[in-house]
């Protein structure tokens, strides 16, 4: 692996090494997770791991993936649907009735992924669901158990190493989730009790009250990655078979082959030596020009939309209020401070692009706004602050 970043405007290429002893970094991890070439790669290879179980069985396996934030969701079903990939976001601030309608397309298998923010509670026990795409770095073991466990429920009982039983869990390294899968194999994987508690799911926590304004939130990502070269993936397998089972398996595959079955116990423990390996990395997947410009339409919006909030937060202004349109910026046609903190953001990207109308826009210019986008918010905030001091010192 091959990783350049920036960060405090400085840029770094760095080494799979160097990965490794940055991992435990929140700053780094987090910024990984807010990555779109770290996504990339994950969306790729989970993607690899998918058809590799399509093509060993006839199950429809499926995907599921967690998620930061619900606008992060929203740009992970992007790249999955840029690679011809059908997905759905499920998060706890949907309606009933939409959760039920994502939970009804996957389980009729018009979903290949679906996408979670918060929501590890009833609905997702799917036995399709195989390949677990983490792009969040969770931070202690029992969160991150019930979101693997989804991937853990078998196609066919008494057959454990059936092909449509398997499950993948696909993430980056500089997510730094190996310290919780080395806890996770210290648990019996019959511990009934335990698997219960862990994977009932529980409520998420109630969502702030509608325009409350919150916590000071990051304009800037705490480092920006321009570019990932993978070249191999770390496996290891994370659940041990039944050693009395597989061993009678063994015996019985030797003997039917003429072979000494006194060699089973041999082979059983190098099949268990084996159990960590690297394998190749899915290569990058060709996208369509046109689906990449499609994506970088919808995802601007997105952006715009998420930078908006993070401004208001940071200005210290309310969401629904009417601060920008009704007393610091009478001009900006808005009804809130949402829409004109979108409407401000946008004219602002809209000039950086050189004043072209927006459905004139090539994949460059998609580019250079979003690339501009932190920069542009944190003037923004800069300017509102001033205008509300500007507004208190005249009374």
């Amino acid at each position: 692996m091959v990783i350049t970043f920036k960060d405090q405007d400085e840029k770094h290429t760095y080494s799979l090494d160097d990965v490794l002893k940055l991992k435990d970094k929140d700053w780094f991890s987090r910024g990984i997770a807010m990555s779109e070439e770290c996504n990339k790669s994950i969306v790729d290879n989970s993607i690899q791991k998918l058809e590799f179980l399509r093509n060993e069985s006839s199950v429809k396996h499926q995907i599921i993936a967690v998620a930061m934030s619900i606008p992060h969701a929203d740009k992970l079903k992007l790249l999955y649907e840029e690679r011809n990939y059908e997905a759905a976001v499920i998060h706890s601030k949907m309606t009933d009735d939409e959760q039920k309608d994502v939970l009804k397309r996957l389980k009729n298998n018009e979903l290949d992924v679906i996408i979670n923010v918060q929501m590890l509670g009833e609905g997702f026990d799917h036995p399709q669901l195989s390949v677990a795409a983490i792009f969040t770095p969770y931070r202690s073991l029992k969160p991150y158990l019930q979101f693997v466990g989804r991937v853990m429920r078998v196609n066919h009982q008494n057959a454990p190493r059936d092909p449509d039983n398997y499950g993948y869990i696909v993430t980056h390294v500089g997510m730094n989730l190996d310290t919780l899968l080395d806890q996770f194999q210290l648990f019996e994987k019959d511990d009934e009790e335990f698997w219960a508690e862990i994977t009932g799911g529980e409520e998420p926590e109630p969502p702030l009250p509608r325009g409350a304004i919150g916590k000071r939130r990051p304009i800037r990502a705490p480092l920006t990655v321009h570019g990932e070269i993978v070249e191999d993936l770390y496996e290891e397998s994370f659940v041990d078979d039944d050693d009395e089972e597989r061993l009678k398996e063994l015996k019985e595959m030797l003997e039917a082959t003429g072979y000494d079955s006194s060699f089973a116990q041999q082979l059983l423990a190098q099949q268990k030596s084996d159990s960590s390996k690297v394998t190749p990395a899915a290569y990058p997947m060709a996208v369509q020009p046109q689906k990449e410009l499609e994506r970088l339409r919808k995802q601007l919006p997105i952006e715009v939309r998420s930078k908006a909030k993070a401004v208001l937060a940071n200005a210290r202004l309310n969401m629904i209020g009417q601060d920008i349109p009704r007393k610091l910026f009478p001009d900006i046609p808005a009804h809130n401070n949402l829409v004109a903190a979108i409407v401000m953001l946008s004219k602002d990207l809209k000039r950086q692009v050189g004043d072209k109308d927006r459905d004139d826009w090539t994949k460059d210019d998609y580019l250079l706004a979003l690339e501009s986008l932190p920069t542009i918010a944190t003037a923004l905030v800069r300017k509102l602050i001033a205008a509300k001091a500007a507004k208190n010192a005249k009374g």
